[in-house]
């Protein structure tokens, strides 16, 4: 049975590493969470180390305040910030001419045609609660033609595309999750990406941030791993900037 090692150079490393996590943790009233470090084999050790470490406490914790520590009066000012949508900004279909609307159509399908338009489709979710353990996506949701979501958004695009005379200048954007971004791949490939381009399907990951219980305690999957859950929909803003997205759709040129 071999025993596991590690050099001089890893172990000081390491001691400072689980210093400075120390540190942060009290800081940031986390203290509890390197408590388990202490009764781990030295990789077990490491692991959970660099786990901790990917971790922003200081932003974990003032989100973590925002979000719980409102009060009534607070929370009154946000909502008398929120103001309708200019009426310059929509149009609404019933109030909207034939000819405007042709119009708008024709600004779209150009746009579509002059490669200054891309989709962005948030599909970080796991089908649980239907039963399938497979990303929502591919889930066949009983359609005649037995087509999945996913093969519906894509024929979608195709369609637009035909309309504006031009093919392939309608990038497909997929914001998946840790769980679902493999599968997702996989399930592209396999069926030929439903006739796009294979270039023109970008996936990325939205964050995983850690999970907490009521008084703002990070909680632990395991002894040597956080507990962590998807960021939501609004997660999708830090996503396109740090997953070089918006990089993607300036190189492409999408407006």
């Amino acid at each position: 049975m071999q025993r596991e090692r590690c050099s001089p150079l890893q172990s000081d490393t390491s001691g400072k590493m689980e210093g400075s996590l120390r540190k942060q943790c009290d800081q940031f009233h986390q203290s509890h969470v390197p408590l388990f470090v202490d009764g781990l084999k030295p990789l077990e050790k490491q692991a959970l180390l660099d786990d901790l470490k990917s971790i922003n406490f200081q932003e974990c914790y003032e989100s973590f305040q925002r979000a719980t520590q409102k009060t009534p009066e607070e929370l009154e000012s946000i909502d008398e910030k929120m103001s309708p949508i200019e009426e310059s900004h929509y149009f609404s279909i019933n109030t909207t001419s034939a000819a405007e609307l042709h119009d708008l159509e024709r600004v779209a399908l150009d746009s579509i045609a002059n490669g200054t338009i891309g989709v962005i489709c948030l599909a970080g979710g796991q089908g649980t609660r239907l039963g399938s353990p497979d990303p929502k996506g591919m889930f066949n949701i009983g359609l005649p033609s037995n087509k999945t979501l996913y093969q519906i958004q894509v024929e979608r695009i195709l369609k637009l595309e035909e309309m504006s005379g031009v093919s392939g200048k309608l990038p497909l954007y997929i914001m998946t999750s840790e769980h679902t971004k493999e599968p997702t791949a996989k399930f592209f490939a396999e069926n030929d990406y439903f006739g796009m381009k294979k270039d023109n399907l970008v996936l990325f990951e939205q964050r995983m941030v850690p999970c907490y219980d009521f008084q703002g305690q990070i909680l632990l999957a395991s002894e040597k791993r956080v507990a962590r859950a998807p960021d939501g929909n609004g997660g999708l803003y830090w996503a396109l900037r740090q997953e070089g997205i918006l990089q993607d759709m300036i190189k492409r040129g999408i407006k």
